[in-house]
């Protein structure tokens, strides 16, 4: 017990530590000071369906871009902002299965980084805004601060640590760990998108077909440039995404072996195969420019 407390202590002075040194607001919550829209019905749903409505709007689902600079000034994106506002007095509880969580909370991420890029006025890279980017931009959600750290790292990841922080998101006592999705699910690596050209393509996901959502994103990821397989070289290339969370898929070779449950039938699929003990992984560049046209 003694052990557990101390982990919990240690967790809490870190993360409030690395705050400080990146100059995190806990009161810099993008969802306040809006007059929240009156929702008749479950908040979830008016969520799920303006992101929608912004998706038709200002997602390109093929090429992964987003149309920053048209959603700012649109009806739907005020609309937006209206809803999550509302997002103040929702119960997270009412989220009622496993599938409901990975699709509110997938949604939640990917519209949170949108709106941030649009209060923030990014042109160019995330990092314009500073260091500290996903710690700084949040949303308060049933009275609680919810960071995108925290909702990926915390709640999607099953409350498991950032790739260069080694202790967990939360705390034991932190009140927002009863919500985090276990087990974990490592296909929502390729559905979070950091407003970056490197990342996965921007959609959005449903409950009802979440699980083949999933499957399509992981599908599209893997065999869309972000796994070369290079077998005059005796190795693969592989996004950084993999680098930063093998962990997630349970090391180095676990990779290749999850890259080889959805790579495409033929030649570079054989050679894996062959070579998954002794191939060489390269990880390739991340480009951090700004996902807009």
């Amino acid at each position: 017990m003694a052990m557990k407390n101390i982990r919990d202590v240690s967790t809490r002075l870190l993360h409030a530590t690395i705050d400080k040194l990146l100059g995190v607001n806990s009161r810099q919550i993008l969802n306040v000071g809006i007059v929240p829209e009156s929702i008749d019905g479950d908040i979830a749903v008016s969520m799920r369906t303006i992101i929608d409505q912004l998706k038709m709007e200002g997602f390109d689902t093929e090429k992964g871009l987003v149309n920053y600079e048209s959603l700012k000034g649109s009806a739907n994106y005020k609309r937006y902002k209206k809803i999550t506002a509302s997002l103040h007095d929702f119960d997270l509880s009412s989220l009622q299965n496993r599938e409901e969580k990975l699709a509110f909370w997938i949604n939640l991420y990917n519209s949170l980084i949108v709106d941030a890029v649009i209060t923030y006025g990014i042109k160019n890279s995330i990092w314009e805004a500073g260091y500290g980017f996903f710690r700084k931009i949040a949303y308060d959600i049933g009275g609680l601060r919810y960071s995108a750290d925290d909702i990926e790292h915390g709640i999607l990841r099953g409350n498991r640590h950032h790739p260069y922080i080694p202790l967990p998101q939360f705390a034991q006592t932190d009140p927002r760990i009863k919500y985090t999705i276990i087990p974990f699910e490592p296909r929502i690596h390729f559905t979070l998108v950091c407003a970056s050209r490197s990342c996965p393509i921007i959609t959005v996901y449903h409950a009802s077909d979440v699980e083949e959502e999933l499957e399509m994103a992981t599908n599209s990821f893997i065999n869309g440039g972000s796994v070369i397989v290079k077998p005059n070289e005796g190795s693969v290339s592989l996004s950084r995404i993999f680098k930063w969370y093998q962990s997630d898929f349970s090391g180095r070779y676990g990779v290749i072996s999850f890259v080889l449950r959805y790579l495409k039938d033929g030649l570079d699929k054989d050679f894996l195969i062959e070579n998954i003990n002794k191939v060489r992984i390269q990880y390739q560049h991340y480009d951090w420019s700004l996902n807009h046209y």
